[in-house]
């Protein structure tokens, strides 16, 4: 015979009463979890960092340029045709270009650590630079030179009637040949613009391919020749090498002469040269390495006119590195240049 009603009812209630402390048990344990994954997760309480006032200049290893020179007393004085600003205290002068790690103080070259940066609040250059400030002025490093380097104002002789195209070799993004700050760009522009200078101080025409920093292709170069229809084409250059001993100046004459060009191209080319070396040597203590023949250079051998090449020195060289950074070896180069010219002008 089965259990009775009562007594199966009895057993159920039984069993429900040991499982209910069970329960409660697994209940507890899932609440605890619940509230676990409710409460956010709380980082570690950090001291907030003391506030530190704010700097004006890019990077903390820059500082005003502006507020470095008056600092020391310099003010400015505009700019010179290397795109340098100019700064003047008394007789002594500081040329800083807004881009480029070259310097100048009172014409001793300086490298910067890095290159000056500009905004809207000015131009900004490391703070190491200041260290330059606190020596007594400064004054070129002298350099034992050949007797004939010191040089005399040029004569004032008239070169009106005469007109010439002065080629700054490189520019914009083409940098030329480069080494420790020095470009060849930002030096043939130099020297360029003070062959211009003294060449129209003498009376004559000139013609520049380029004023500034910016690209000028070759083809377009002996176009503006071409065009100007000059008594010359001088294109200026600076010289590199893989041997750091390689030094001195050297010429390249047009040696081509096409159809239409000029039939006296060749022989006043080679005159030109010749020339142009001869009071390089004359005046600096460049090695005389010679006429060279070209070895295809685009600006002679699409120019209709007498034109010529010149490598003025090594930038790989460190004693003329040295030199071709200098604003006073620059204008004596050009000098050279301009005596050379002069030269050539008064025998054709």
């Amino acid at each position: 015979m089965g259990p009775t009603y009562e007594g199966t009812r009895m057993i159920k209630a039984t069993q429900t009463t040991r499982r209910q402390p069970l329960t409660r048990f697994i209940v507890c344990i899932m609440m605890l979890i619940l509230a676990s994954c409710a409460t956010p997760h709380r980082e570690p309480t950090k001291e907030a960092p003391e506030s530190t006032p704010s700097t004006v200049s890019p990077v903390s290893s820059m500082m005003s340029l502006n507020k470095l020179t008056s600092r020391y007393g310099y003010l400015p004085h505009g700019t010179n045709g290397a795109g340098r600003r100019v700064f003047r205290r008394g007789s002594s002068e500081i040329e800083i270009h807004p881009t480029s790690r070259v310097a100048y103080f009172d014409q001793e070259l300086v490298v910067l650590d890095q290159s000056p940066q500009a905004d809207s609040h000015g131009i900004w250059v490391p703070r190491s630079l200041e260290s330059h400030f606190h020596r007594p002025q400064v004054r070129p490093a002298v350099t034992k030179t050949k007797k004939h380097t010191k040089t005399r104002p040029i004569p004032a002789r008239t070169l009106k009637g005469k007109h010439f195209v002065i080629d700054a070799g490189h520019g914009g993004r083409d940098h030329g040949a480069s080494r420790r700050g020095v470009r060849e760009k930002d030096v043939t522009l130099s020297i360029s613009m003070e062959v211009a200078r003294l060449l129209r101080q003498q009376g004559a025409r000139v013609t520049m391919t380029r004023t500034n920093d910016r690209k000028i292709e070759l083809n377009r170069r002996a176009q503006i020749s071409n065009e100007n229809r000059p008594d010359a084409f001088v294109s200026i250059h600076i010289n590199s090498a893989s041997n750091s001993g390689a030094a001195g100046a050297e010429v390249y004459p047009a040696r081509i002469r096409r159809a239409g060009q000029r039939r006296d191209k060749i022989p006043r080319s080679a005159k030109l040269a010749r020339t142009i070396l001869r009071q390089i040597q004359n005046v600096t203590p460049a090695k005389d390495r010679g006429i060279k023949r070209s070895p295809g250079f685009r600006v002679l051998k699409r120019n209709n006119y007498a034109a010529v090449l010149v490598e003025l020195g090594f930038v790989t060289n460190s004693r003329e590195r040295r030199l071709l950074g200098s604003p006073t070896y620059q204008r004596k180069l050009a000098q050279a240049l301009v005596r050379g010219i002069r030269e050539y002008a008064r025998s054709i």
